[in-house]
């Protein structure tokens, strides 16, 4: 099995990547994206089932640091 992890920036796509999900109740998985100072913003990741089904999201803002 696996899910979907969408990054978007600003309502834009950063990326999406296919992730594996194992059976045991004790499965864990993550992703994650490497950002710069030009990378500031509004953010949003989103998990979805293999069937397009949304299973959780977050929002966050990223702020430009000096």
């Amino acid at each position: 099995q696996h899910v979907w992890m969408e990054w978007s920036r600003d309502d834009q796509l950063r990326s999406r990547l296919k992730v594996r999900v194992g059976v045991s109740r004790a499965w864990r998985t993550w992703s994650w994206q490497r950002l710069s100072r030009y990378d500031a913003g509004r953010w949003r990741l989103k998990v979805t089932s293999s069937s397009g089904e949304l299973l959780a999201q977050t929002h966050f803002i990223v702020s430009a640091s000096r």
